[in-house]
């Protein structure tokens, strides 16, 4: 009887399969195997349908065998309609309905084995970029796969359906990834051919005519015999274009591309303070004072490094535990800007906090605005669902005109969450009228849950893509946020 369950997750497989993007499962593929079998009653076709969620880094792409003789491959497409969902960590998390047209002759009556593997196709993802070696280093085994890329299962199933195409499809999309060469600047275009199982013939090469240039790639995939196969190449920068692709001597398909949005992306380095949370408070301070140290290592080495800091207690506590060449040291970084501190001495819920609280976890940054010469001109509250609707007024009541809110939509997530975050920056209007300019982050740690932890060149190439469809939206033009 179909729909057939070939698994439940959780019971007869992990419910997380992790991703080859993982430090804490050894930077490995990873896979699952499913028994089949099918009846008399066997279907003139059938379809493979995955449903599971990407949560967790840039998501995976599958593998598919069938008996161990066809093999596919696959670059899933991450769906989200809001984040209203809990757990789903990062702006690119969501969930993907991966559907697999199958023929019947490959699943005749009898016993079958479906394994599936999560993968990663570095060339597909980084283009004639090369990956620089060393990138796969080990993490902190206490993180498990809170930053590393990996799927958890919701249903694996098998339908009946009727006989399928067996053409080859053809995709061509401009990606917001850019190349500088020789002083020019260049945008990687996304070309995918889908294969569906039972093609007679798999597709040679696909010649590209784009903007007066000529491109020709080679498609054979030996061991492939369905799926997808993906190329990014560079191309001089366009704003509008037309192309051509042709796959081996099959009438060319259109296509009228326009260049994705130049974005500058902002890495805003700062250590999350969590007071008594992660060790006691003693402890917490001294790692703080360290992590310090090297923050202004880091800023001898490359002079266009940055730092924020979490909270101004850090400040406050490695002036009174350092030497006075030290502190300077410190002081002189945060009046050059190239140091950053919250003007609240650490983070709090505002909806519970009374208004003399709010005010008092100022004195801090006050102390050293008015004694030390640093300039303070921003709060941020980090690892909190929410935040008060007078917080604006408080900030310009204490000479603020700047807020970062770095939230945990998982432990609080609402259907608002992706509207403030993706019409970010805005002025955020308290109730009063007072304005300050926000930034609503979608997570702490944005950039782990995106690329993965370790980062790697190839995590952000495969994943950075799937942030900007959101951010090309009507939201990012609207000037104000309640």
């Amino acid at each position: 009887m179909f729909p057939l369950i070939l698994a439940v997750p959780g019971v007869d497989l992990p419910a997380f399969q992790p991703g080859p993007l993982n430090a804490s499962t050894g930077w490995q593929p990873h896979r699952v195997e499913l028994p089949v079998r099918i009846g008399a009653d066997h279907a003139a076709g059938y379809l493979l349908r995955l449903e599971f969620a990407a949560g967790h880094g840039p998501c995976p792409d599958l593998e598919i065998e069938i008996d161990g003789v066809h093999r596919g491959f696959f670059h899933p497409v991450v769906r989200r309609e809001d984040r209203s969902e809990t757990y789903r960590h990062g702006p690119i998390a969501g969930d993907v309905l991966l559907e697999v047209p199958l023929p019947a002759g490959w699943l005749a009556e009898g016993d079958h084995l479906v394994t599936i593997t999560t993968t990663v196709d570095p060339a597909a993802a980084t283009g004639p970029v090369e990956p620089p070696a060393g990138e796969q280093r080990r993490h902190r085994e206490q993180f498990g796969n809170h930053f590393g890329s990996g799927i958890t299962w919701h249903r694996l199933s098998l339908d009946a359906t009727a006989p399928h195409p067996t053409r080859a499809a053809v995709d061509l999309t401009a990606t917001p990834l850019y190349l500088d060469r020789d002083g020019e600047l260049h945008e990687l275009v996304e070309l995918t051919v889908s294969v569906p199982a039972g093609t007679p013939t798999w597709p040679r090469v696909a010649r590209v005519e784009l903007a007066g240039h000529h491109y020709e790639f080679d498609l054979r995939r030996p061991g492939r015999d369905f799926g997808q196969v993906r190329v990014r190449f560079a191309v001089p920068a366009f704003d509008t274009a037309t192309a051509e692709v042709r796959l081996d001597d099959v009438p060319p398909k259109v296509f009228d591309l326009v260049a994705a949005r130049r974005w500058t992306l902002h890495l805003v380095p700062h250590v999350h303070l969590d007071v008594g949370y992660t060790d006691v408070q003693g402890k917490v301070l001294e790692l703080h004072s360290r992590n310090l140290d090297r923050a202004l290592d880091a800023l001898d080495r490359d002079p266009d490094f940055a730092f924020s800091v979490d909270g101004s207690l850090v400040v406050d506590q490695y002036l009174a535990t350092r030497s006075a060449q030290r502190a300077e040291r410190v002081l002189a970084a945060l009046r050059s800007g190239r140091l950053a501190v919250n003007a609240f001495h650490s983070l709090f819920l505002s909806g519970i906090a009374s208004l003399e609280e709010v005010y008092r976890a100022a004195y801090l940054a006050s102390r050293l605005r008015q004694q030390h010469g640093v300039p303070v001109t921003y709060a941020n509250l980090t690892d909190v669902p929410s935040y008060s609707a007078a917080v604006p007024s408080m900030l310009r009541a204490l000479g603020i005109d700047a807020f970062v809110g770095i939230e945990n939509h998982h432990r609080g997530g609402n259907a608002d969450s992706d509207l403030q975050h993706l019409a970010s920056p805005v002025l955020w209007e308290g109730v009063d009228g007072a304005r300050v300019l926000t930034h609503f982050s979608d997570t702490y740690s944005q950039l782990r849950f995106m690329v993965g932890d370790p980062q790697t060149i190839v995590g952000g190439a495969h994943a950075l893509p799937g942030c900007w469809p959101a951010t090309t939206g009507p939201t990012t033009c609207r000037p104000t946020s309640r």
